[in-house]
């Protein structure tokens, strides 16, 4: 084989080598966009202790707020079920923190306050206010949950952004609260 030949194959090969490469780089760059192109979703609650007017009982006032940090749209998968859960907090005489009683609580919808939201959909860089009023028993210490399962679509992206396959991801958001003892009316007896 003489130089000329030599020459024009390796150029050959080199050209195929090069293509490969931006192939690769190619294949590489839109798989690190579509994990980058996800809802990021922030999820704050803000609660006090409520006491209504010729109510003895306590009630706690929440407002789950749900920001989408991220590019896109997603939607919240509720289907009825009670992601806001309030927890009794006790602890024991080592002065170690234990779960009490709890009680869950659907999202209700605005169109019928009687019947639990099937979701919600967060626009991306926008804030989705969902508010909560429950009754507690006793005044104390209360853990305050709100915990969704990502949708189907965003639990595959989560999986292939490393997410543990042995449980599922959710969207979370908890808060601590301390409920007071009701003051008592003036002139009350008790």
């Amino acid at each position: 084989m003489n130089y000329e030949a030599f020459n024009n194959l390796w150029g050959g090969i080199a050209s195929i080598v090069t293509i490969f490469g931006l192939l690769v780089a190619a294949v590489w760059a839109a798989h690190t966009f579509y994990l980058k192109w996800q809802a990021a979703l922030q999820i704050v609650i803000r609660a006090s202790q409520v006491k209504l007017p010729d109510d003895p009982r306590q009630y706690i006032s929440a407002t789950v707020e749900i920001e989408n940090k991220g590019t896109r749209n997603t939607r919240l998968p509720l289907d009825g079920k009670e992601p806001f859960t309030v927890w009794r907090i006790e602890f024991d005489a080592a002065g170690k923190m234990r779960p009490g009683e709890s009680k869950s609580y659907p999202v209700i919808r605005a169109s019928n306050p009687s019947a639990p939201s099937l979701g919600t959909i967060v626009r991306a860089g926008t804030v989705e206010y969902i508010p909560f009023f429950v009754p507690v028993t006793r005044p104390g210490l209360y853990f305050l949950t709100f915990v969704v399962r990502v949708s189907k679509k965003e639990g595959k992206k989560s999986a292939a952004a490393g997410t543990p396959r042995k449980r599922p991801a959710s969207w979370v958001g908890k808060t601590f609260l301390v409920v007071q003892e009701s003051p008592t009316a003036p002139g009350s007896v008790t």
